[in-house]
């Protein structure tokens, strides 16, 4: 499952809160485009190198990721208006592999914030 904030937000806040429930958080800004966002994906979560780049690959990162995790996972996908004004298509498109994975994995959070 996926959370969405709608507005303004006090990132670090938020971030404080999910330590606060024990999380390991991290930040993932959006880009302007679903390339430019998988790019923030990998570089932001140090994907392995044989990330591909595409939603595949996301998935398999992702999953990779929360298995070898101690503690469960907070993602906080920020930005994320830019890339649904700019790229809709990509938006749904990653929106859905984050859902299809959290789905599975319990120890794995999204919290995706809309905002510019």
């Amino acid at each position: 499952m996926i959370s969405d904030i709608v507005g303004a937000v006090d990132i670090v806040a938020l971030i404080r809160e999910a330590r606060g429930r024990g999380r390991d958080v991290r930040l993932v800004p959006a880009g302007s485009s679903s390339a430019e966002s998988l790019e923030h994906f990998a570089s932001s979560l140090a994907f392995p190198h044989w990330f591909g780049g595409n939603l595949d690959s996301l998935a398999d990162s992702l999953t990779a990721m929360i298995r070898d995790a101690v503690r469960p996972i907070e993602v906080i996908w920020d930005g994320v208006r830019t890339l649904e004004n700019e790229d809709y298509a990509g938006y749904l498109s990653i929106r859905a592999v984050l859902e299809q994975v959290t789905d599975a994995y319990d120890r794995l959070s999204v919290t995706a914030v809309h905002r510019l």
